[in-house]
Formats: C-alpha cells, structure tokens, sequence
C-alpha cells in the first residue's frame, strides 16, 4: 500500500492557518458546484460536454464501483489517460474513493510502465485501448504475469477490447488524495 509523504501534519496546519489552503477538496468543490449549476457546462473535449452534475454522477458511480470492487484508501490506480473528460472523471472518481490516482505521461512505453506499476503498488490501471499507434491495453496484459499486484485493467473510451467495465450508483464517504508525478526523459531513474 503507498503512503503519501511529502507534507507533515506540522506543514499541513501551518498552511491552513496561513489561508494558503482550504479544507475543502476538489471532489468537495466539484459537488458544490454541481449543487448550484447542475446543468452548466463543466468539462469539453473533443469527444463531448459534460455538465457540472453529469461529471459529479458519473465520478460517483466510478468511485463506488472502485469501493465495491475492494479498493481501500490509499490504494494506488495508475491513470494513463490523454488530457480528456475521462481523465480528470477517473481522478475525482479516485478522490472520493480515497484511492491515489498515479497519473503519467502517455509516452511511457513497456519499461517505463512495468517500472511504475512495481514500484508504486499499482493496484489498477485505468488506459485506453490504443493511443496514437500503441496498444496499451494488450502492453499491460503481455506484462501481467510479471505484476502479480495489478488486479484490474480499466479501459476508456469508444473502442475497448473485450472485457469491458462497468459502473454502478454513488459512493458513501470521504478521504482524498491524488499523487501526480512527472518522470521526466526516464522514469527508471526517478523512484519516488
């Protein structure tokens, strides 16, 4: 299980006295907002809109199906997703699980990947199938016997190969965390 270390508890108070912080979080935020202007654009990509309250259910229901599934705080899901509705869906769905959401570049390749999963406890993935002429999807399946950690393989999008995820009502409960990290040119260099 990972373990979130950067901020001491001494940081942590000395910020949220200071006014540089906010207790709230962004799943609280979001939800605030999908209270007073449900039906206002929130997120766009190029494959859709989501409004303020689409973007709430939808992370509600993901976040509860991350829960039912077995996943408990700080578990570790790696988000490899390009910068769409479904990424920033899939990491407030993990907030409001309590789940750290790992996100990386889309560049990471096998090595990379592999490396990541091991080290930070992995314990789901959420990818596309294909991006931009590589199979993510069939890199992580061709990897799993070497990652007895990953348990599940999420795929977004149009096209996904044939099991497919599921989705069901919303969460109960609060505790938050996302963990973002850039590796850089080589990720093998750059244990966290």
């Amino acid at each position: 299980m990972a373990k979130p270390t950067r901020y001491s508890q001494e940081m942590i108070d000395e910020y949220l006295n200071k006014g540089l912080w906010r207790k709230e979080s962004i799943a609280d935020l979001w939800d605030r907002n999908a209270r007073f202007i449900p039906l206002k654009e929130a997120l766009v990509d190029s494959k859709g809109r989501l409004t303020w309250l689409q973007v709430k259910d939808l992370s509600d229901r993901i976040a509860l199906r991350f829960l039912k599934m077995g996943y408990k705080k700080d578990d570790v899901i790696h988000v490899i997703l390009p910068n769409c509705n479904d990424s920033f869906v899939v990491r407030l769905a993990c907030e409001k699980a309590g789940i750290l959401a790992l996100t990386s570049l889309m560049t990471l390749r096998e090595a990379e990947l592999e490396y990541v999963i091991k080290t930070f406890e992995v314990r789901g993935i959420v990818l596309p199938w294909r991006f931009r002429n590589f199979d993510y999807y069939q890199a992580i399946a061709d990897m799993r016997s070497k990652i007895p950690g990953l348990k599940d393989i999420f795929v977004t999008g149009d096209e996904v190969p044939p099991a497919k995820p599921t989705c069901g009502p919303p969460p109960q409960g609060k505790n938050r965390s996302v963990r973002t990290k850039d590796y850089g040119i080589t990720s093998l260099l750059l244990p966290w």
